[in-house]
């Protein structure tokens, strides 16, 4: 009920209503989005939109993604490259391909660029 007490929240049902009557024409789409850029301007930034919660949410999700995914190479790494010989520059015993951890931190400094063209 709360969307019905509200003004801004009441345009947004009653325009929502029309479309999907079918009344609604270019002028009501363009009504709906001169509404959410008017909300926009009070807020302060884009990141005042959301709650700082969700941020955080979504930060140690797509982190947890990446992480997973950098896992998943190693694995799949270790059985493929595990045969190299550390002989260069980068690769040496700490850092080669014949674990998983070891894999994984060559990995971790490619994806953050960190001397990935000497792994290369």
């Amino acid at each position: 009920m709360r969307h019905l007490t509200q003004a801004p929240h009441a345009a947004n049902v009653v325009l929502i209503d029309l479309i999907v009557v079918g009344v609604a024409s270019l002028l009501l789409q363009f009504m709906r989005v001169v509404i959410f850029v008017k909300l926009a301007k009070k807020a302060s930034s884009g990141m005042a939109l959301l709650p700082e919660i969700r941020h955080k949410r979504m930060l140690l999700s797509s982190s947890a993604i990446g992480v997973l995914v950098l896992f998943m190479y190693a694995a799949v790494g270790t059985p493929l490259l595990g045969n190299i010989t550390p002989d260069g520059v980068y690769l040496s015993e700490m850092r080669n391909f014949s674990t998983v951890v070891g894999s994984l931190l060559i990995l971790v400094d490619c994806s953050t660029f960190d001397q990935w063209h000497v792994v290369m």
